[in-house]
């Protein structure tokens, strides 16, 4: 029985030693209802630790002291179990909570006074066995009373909650029922009654029931941690096996005999000292690994770090080829290897052709094709994932021979998938690295961020793509309606002529005003064809530096004499101070400012007003990525703009102008929206806005690309 009892109660020793260590170095402290499970557990290893040290010792005195301490952590047992109970189900009890600890404070108050544990002596076998004091009864009814409530507790839980809650709670009720069923054996002896503490080994039992909760999560979410730390305790303890072994050995050597607690002692200061060595040893390696790193492989370092901001740096780049040159150079260079090719899906085939490739072997692998149908596209279609050849090692797999191909043709070492979502875009082949190497869940990391946002800038590619053919469809009818409305109105009098010659009527037959009608008319139809065509041509012109103050005085050069006679004065104000030139057409430029200058003349003919101005003004702005911007904005204090046509003031065909009797190009709608597609192929931008008081403003903003 003795060996049993110092068996036994190094087990719950251990067994609860390892739960308080899992849980005080994993995040669930932090809940809690762990915080609570935690004290509870605490009091349980003081109590066998306690236990143990007990079972061992050799002097009545410190096996007094040793139960002592037992009873001493036992009286706090139950308010804990109690505590975590009612936390785990979810109840307030602060004032029996309050009223516990109260109890179990005063009743470890008393034990140094021998009211509790009065004496210890040999009982049935048992070299030390504690005595009963005169408080002992009413320790016994604070345990047994805590004990009850938290059962009562946690039945009620079982009852009241659902799903997860209610499982936990039944799953601690039947684990503490073993547990303090077992633990109640260690009593009767204390009052002369002949039961052995056969149930003590009950704890240990419940201590690896609530262990294989805490893996299978029905307390909380430790998960794996739970046997990982196990494994390191039992190392631990061999480690501490082996020493015990070597020091016995060594006492015998030397003439002398280890006494057990000698050994105990020994074996218990090797296994804390080893448990310590093995916690301090990862993060020695840890530290290591950095001032390694950073004295000896800085630039491998700098190299993933540059691969792990790259996704970042393509958020920012439209062009897509741009995009694909950049992703290539970068991990060529990063991860040093000989190639890196991108294949990307065809609009047409669903093929994958290549795109990029490094230059030595670009016309190698032009003609290569990644068919759709390829078991490997197949597979990285439905779950995109880094693909490293050397970590190959099912053979078995769909896509092996696929893999094993591309190893021979391409001598590919690492597939990246350009992906988003579960649309797959394209792959990048890595080729060999310039060195051994193998490699690291850094390096696959970042690759696989890569690819992500290859694919997301792919997709938003496609997505503008979409809308823009849907905005054109728009567009295209709302010309094709202006159109229309525009046409019609002059072939009357077309419609007119053809009517009378059908009727016989000759030339001479018909008046000369009919006959200029007719020719206004015609012509008119030709200045709309004529606009239509200039207005689809949407082509890029050559585009050289210019200075944008020899544009703006040319503009006012046109209108000049229009303005002197129609008595309306125009004001020029540069606010920048300094010559400004841009990248672009000087004529397309000049037909912009000239038609926003006509534009401004036209609005303030019809307006009621003696003072008629027209202010141009220029600035310089700062845009994102310090962009250097030049703002020309051209005002002028007329009628301003109908609100039921600012919205779509630069789509063909609108105007506000008089329609049907126009004899030249102005009214008919598209002066802004030819405008506005020549500033658009200069990368700029142009918008329009009424003024608070009167009038309208159009601004025109171009990049600073030549100062």
């Amino acid at each position: 029985m003795n060996l049993y009892l110092t068996v036994s109660s190094f087990l719950n020793f251990f067994v609860s030693v390892v739960l308080v260590a899992l849980i005080s170095s994993s995040s669930m402290d932090r809940n809690p209802v762990s915080r609570r499970y935690l004290a509870f557990l605490i009091t349980i290893t003081i109590w066998s630790a306690a236990y143990f040290f007990w079972r061992i010792t050799s002097l009545e005195a410190y096996a007094f002291l040793f139960c002592q301490i037992l009873i001493s952590a036992s009286a706090l047992i139950p308010i804990t179990f109690f505590h975590f109970s009612v936390k785990l189900v979810g109840l307030s009890a602060e004032r029996r909570v309050i009223f516990g600890y109260l109890v179990a404070g005063l009743l470890v108050a008393c034990v140094p006074f021998g009211w509790i544990v009065e004496s210890v002596s040999p009982k049935l076998g048992h070299e030390f066995w504690p005595n009963a004091g005169i408080l002992m009864p009413a320790y016994l009814v604070f345990f047994t009373f805590y004990v009850t409530a938290s059962a009562w507790v946690l039945f009620k839980g079982f009852k009241e909650h659902l799903g997860q809650r209610a499982s936990d709670c039944f799953f601690v009720l039947g684990s503490g029922v073993i547990g303090f069923a077992g633990g109640s054996t260690n009593f009767p002896l204390w009052y002369d009654i002949p039961i052995q503490p056969y149930g003590n080994i009950l704890t240990s039992v419940y201590i690896v029931i609530v262990g294989y909760g805490l893996y299978s999560k029905k307390i909380s979410g430790i998960s794996l941690d739970f046997y990982k730390a196990l494994s390191e305790l039992f190392l631990n303890l061999s480690v501490a096996l082996f020493y015990v072994i070597g020091y016995g050995i060594y006492m015998r050597i030397s003439g002398e005999d280890a006494t057990p607690a000698q050994l105990w002692i020994h074996g218990i200061g090797s296994f804390l000292v080893s448990y310590a060595l093995f916690w301090l040893i990862p993060k020695a390696k840890y530290w290591t690994t950095r001032i390694v790193d950073t004295q000896f492989r800085q630039a491998q370092v700098d190299a993933l770090e540059s691969l792990k901001a790259l996704p970042t740096e393509l958020s920012d780049i439209s062009d897509v080829n741009e995009i694909f040159k950049l992703v290539g150079d970068s991990i060529a260079d990063a991860l040093e290897v000989y190639d890196v090719s991108i294949y990307i899906e065809e609009t047409f085939s669903n093929d994958y052709e290549c795109v990029y490739a490094t230059r030595e072997r670009f016309e190698e692998l032009g003609k290569e094709r990644v068919f759709s149908m390829d078991p490997l596209a197949e597979v990285l279609s439905k779950k995109p994932d880094v693909i490293v050849l050397d970590r190959i090692h099912d053979v078995q797999s769909s896509f092996y021979a696929s893999l094993v191909d591309l190893k021979h043709q391409m001598d590919v070492s690492v597939i990246v998938p350009v992906f988003a979502g579960h649309d797959l875009y394209g792959l990048i082949f890595i080729g060999q690295p310039r060195q051994s190497k193998t490699w690291n869940d850094e390096e696959v990391s970042a690759l696989f961020n890569i690819g992500a946002q290859v694919g997301l800038n792919i997709r938003v590619r496609e997505l503008e793509r979409r809308s823009s053919e849907i905005d054109k469809l728009v567009a295209l009818g709302t010309m094709a309606a202006g159109l229309s409305h525009e046409i019609r109105n002059p072939l009357v009098s077309v419609q007119t002529m053809t009517s009378m010659i059908k009727k016989g009527s000759s030339a001479n037959q018909i008046n000369e005003e009919f006959k200029q009608v007719l020719i206004r008319d015609v012509k008119r139809i030709e200045n709309i064809v004529e606009g239509v065509a200039l207005y689809s041509r949407n082509q890029k012109v050559h585009q050289v530096p210019i200075r944008i103050d020899e544009v703006i005085a040319t503009s006012m050069e046109l209108v000049e004499a229009k303005a002197r006679e129609k008595e309306i004065s125009i004001q020029y104000r540069d606010h920048s101070d300094v010559e400004i030139s841009v990248r672009a057409n000087y004529d397309q430029l000049t037909q912009v400012f000239h038609n926003l200058l006509e534009n401004a003349l036209d609005a303030l003919l019809v307006a009621d007003k003696n003072d008629k101005t027209i202010q141009i003004e220029k600035r310089i702005v700062t845009g994102q990525r310090k962009q250097a911007w030049v703002e020309i904005s051209i005002s002028d204090n007329g009628v301003g703009i109908p609100k039921n046509i600012l919205s779509r003031i630069f789509d063909p065909f609108t105007t506000s102008k008089d329609t049907g009797r126009r004899e030249d190009k102005s009214g008919m709608g598209l002066g802004l929206a030819i405008s506005k597609r020549i500033i658009d192929n200069h990368d700029g931008a142009i918008n329009a806005r009424n003024n608070a008081d009167c009038g309208a403003v159009f601004v025109v903003s171009l990049p600073v690309k030549e100062n």
